[in-house]
């Protein structure tokens, strides 16, 4: 979830390329859809990305569960 008045794409563009067989993202509204391998999270572009400095204060990273929970989405 976005926290800043940026937009999806340029969060996007802040962080950057995802390791393209490690991560995967979607942008859908104003949510940026991340998933990634469990296993080499450590691996992956955006794991380290989101917490840099400049970016980490613009957005919220929230699992599947949790957005279930507080959209109702199914």
């Amino acid at each position: 979830m976005i926290l800043s008045d940026d937009t999806p794409e340029e969060i996007s563009s802040l962080i950057g390329e995802t390791s393209p067989d490690l991560e995967k993202i979607q942008i859908y509204d104003d949510v940026i859809f991340w998933s990634f391998d469990r296993k080499a999270y450590q691996k992956c572009r955006w794991w380290k990305k989101t917490a840099a400095a400049g970016i980490a204060e613009k957005l919220t990273i929230r699992t599947a569960g949790t957005l279930i929970k507080m959209t109702g989405w199914k």
